[in-house]
């Protein structure tokens, strides 16, 4: 006779079950400390900063006297003011937009309170970590993720949130999550993209725009900053065929890979975010000059004692432009600390003739990256016929008021255009100019005749991926630990990718000349 089945259960007299217990970080955190066997700063004394709770340093020591006196902060969590909500948020795992799985994203702090409870979600948190970086530009939003307030929907995604027509100034900060254990210094590791064809995101794989918070009121925005208790900040400006959300990867990459103890900010123009728009970006860049001068001067005024001001390629069009017009309208005061100008796509003659006595005006220190190498420029060239400020072959090495420094010997990838972030001698270089080093102190330069004076050139370490960055780095003596890949750039199949890309935009921009 078989047993009678069991009466069920009221679930109210079921017995609680123990929560289980919370994974250790300790395995987690040893496997990044031998992984981290690289040229991060040693862990400075607690700094509030930009990256969630649950970071360290490579190997977790305490700093010492000399790694005090670094930039402070973008490794520590931020103050509950400081970080943005979950707003709009990336979609859960299981939902489906346009076809295309989207990946979530796990925090520190937990999900948000709409996100369903998953069993691998503290899992996936610790795997990575969070940078926070403070935004400004003058593109419209898309119209999915028009007006107040921002509701997490499925059609206002991050990556889509501003796109390439002009608009008004908005600021706000934003939060990119960063793989612990994928990332490779210099590397932005994002899914494989063709045409329309995109692989999901993966936050253990991939560096991810989670949230974005524009921030309505610009006094608020800086009582944010001013929450954090920051002493400096790194404005970066972008430069041509960037879109929002690529120039938010970039900032909080290079923030990253420095172990930058200030806050990370961007500023972003209205680039198409395409090889083709190349003169449309020319067009539209200098146009954001008024946005970003206000946007200069609300960072500036924020709180913060020191700022550096990074500019690359088409961007340093709309520093250069800034700071001209500032010194025009009487400007006199210091607004920068170490404002660098990296592979400039600007006229070398104008440069010199309208920008070069100009611009060391209101920076305490600038510094000029070039190199014969850079394929991006040499293409410039040959379109405007004219060479351009970031090439060797616009002589501007040795000018007057600049430390200028040739990367022309480092190995590079095929374009050779974004070597001051994907490069790890330039990394360490210009960690060097934050920290306030000049180049006689700097192991990685050697000095060398210019066009207009004394020059310097970085010197191809093989062993520079093994040294840590902390001042010792920027001193004669330096003991250079190991192997390392001094390039993180394209490499094998991607080299014919970048071939292929770099011949369809001279074709695009070809045929728009013709039609024009």
């Amino acid at each position: 006779m078989p047993a009678p089945a069991p009466e069920p259960r009221d679930p109210a007299e079921a017995p609680e079950m123990e929560p289980a217990p919370e994974p250790s970080e300790e395995p987690a955190m040893a496997a990044r400390d031998l992984e981290e066997e690289s040229w991060r700063p040693e862990a400075a004394p607690p700094d509030p900063g930009v990256i969630a709770e649950g970071t360290e340093t490579g190997n977790g020591a305490t700093a010492d006297a000399s790694a005090r006196d670094a930039p402070s902060g973008a490794r520590r969590p931020p103050p509950s003011a400081a970080r943005p909500p979950s707003r709009p948020r990336a979609p859960r795992r299981d939902e489906v937009v346009a076809d295309e799985e989207i990946v979530t994203i796990g925090t520190r702090n937990g999900a948000s309170a709409d996100d369903e409870p998953t069993g691998s979600a503290d899992d996936t948190a610790e795997r990575i970590n969070e940078v926070v970086v403070y935004y400004g530009t003058d593109r419209a939003r898309s119209e999915p993720c028009a007006g107040e307030p921002i509701a997490p929907t499925p059609d206002c995604k991050t990556v889509d949130f501003y796109t390439g027509s002009r608009g008004e100034l908005e600021v706000g900060a934003l939060t990119v999550t960063i793989p612990r254990d994928e990332h490779e210094r210099g590397d932005i590791e994002r899914p494989f993209t063709w045409w329309k064809i995109k692989f999901p995101e993966d936050p253990e794989k991939h560096i991810i725009l989670s949230e974005i918070e524009p921030v309505p009121s610009r006094s608020d925005w800086q009582a944010k900053i001013q929450a954090s208790g920051a002493d400096e900040g790194f404005l970066y400006v972008h430069g041509y065929s960037t879109s929002f959300e690529s120039a938010a990867y970039r900032a909080a990459q290079i923030a990253y890979d420095l172990d930058y103890k200030g806050l990370p900010l961007f500023y972003s123009w209205p680039s198409q975010g395409n090889a083709p728009g190349y003169f449309t970006d020319g067009e539209v860049v200098e146009l954001s000059n008024d946005p970003f001068i206000d946007f200069l001067l609300l960072a500036k005024e924020s709180g913060l004692n020191q700022l550096h001001l990074v500019a690359h390629s088409m961007g340093n069009r709309l520093v250069a432009k800034a700071l001209n017009t500032l010194v025009q309208r009487g400007e006199s005061r210091e607004l920068v600390s170490e404002l660098v100008l990296a592979a400039p796509d600007i006229d070398a003659e104008r440069f010199r003739e309208e920008f070069a006595e100009v611009l060391p005006r209101l920076a305490r220190r600038a510094t000029l990256y070039v190199s014969d190498q850079d394929r991006a420029l040499a293409a410039a060239e040959g379109i405007r016929e004219r060479p351009r400020a970031g090439q060797t072959a616009g002589k501007l090495l040795g000018l007057a008021g600049f430390d200028s420094i040739d990367a022309s010997k480092l190995k590079l990838d095929f374009l050779a255009h974004s070597y001051y972030a994907n490069n790890l001698n330039m990394l360490a270089d210009i960690y060097c100019v934050l920290v306030g080093s000049v180049p006689e102190e700097r192991p990685l330069l050697a000095p060398i005749t210019g066009d207009e004076g004394p020059a310097w050139q970085i010197q191809p370490f093989e062993a520079l991926g093994s040294i840590r960055p902390d001042p010792a780095l920027c001193e004669k003596e330096v003991a250079l630990v190991g192997e390392g890949d001094e390039n993180r750039g394209l490499g094998g199949i991607w080299w014919l990718v970048g071939l292929l890309l770099l011949l369809a935009a001279t074709v695009g921009v070809y045929l728009l000349r013709r039609s024009g």
